[in-house]
């Protein structure tokens, strides 16, 4: 299923606009949070973009949902959101990419692209960190330097 569809679905039930959430709604929300804790490794970014991950956080801040004893939606909220954390926790590694290949003829040391992919926390949003390290002055000649590929696919 469709993350976004199944946030929109959970959050017409567990949070809606100036209402309590319905008892009788309550075992069709365990089933589309249930096909949530199925989904194995989802992407940050396609949690992200559903915006799931704010839904799981006002589930766990909320005073009283009904049947609450029943389906445990607090816990399996909070579970699900620290078992997506920790998946990609641990996918965060440094890494380096080698671009020579792309150098021009004339460059004689190798250029090296550091992509580290910062950890957020519950506050901070996602970013990239990009560092990169010319070591050959002559790239201070600019005709000798790649054209951009935004220029090279009409972008600009």
């Amino acid at each position: 299923m469709h993350l976004k569809y199944l946030r929109y679905k959970l959050q017409q039930g567990l949070l809606p606009e100036n209402q309590l959430p319905k008892a009788e709604d309550m075992s069709a929300m365990s089933v589309y949070l249930k096909k949530l804790e199925d989904i194995a490794n989802p992407s940050r970014s396609a949690v992200h973009a559903a915006k799931i991950h704010k839904v799981l956080k006002a589930i766990k801040k909320l005073d009283n949902i009904p049947q609450e004893e029943a389906f445990r939606f607090k816990e399996r909220a909070t579970a699900l959101h620290e078992k997506w954390n920790a998946i990609w926790s641990s996918k965060e590694q440094p890494t380096t990419i080698s671009i020579a290949q792309h150098q021009p003829e004339h460059a004689s040391k190798s250029q090296v692209i550091d992509l580290t992919e910062l950890s957020d926390s519950e506050e901070s949003t996602q970013s990239t960190s990009v560092q990169a390290a010319r070591t050959d002055e002559s790239w201070s000649d600019s005709s000798k330097l790649p054209m951009p590929c935004c220029f090279v696919y009409g972008l600009i």
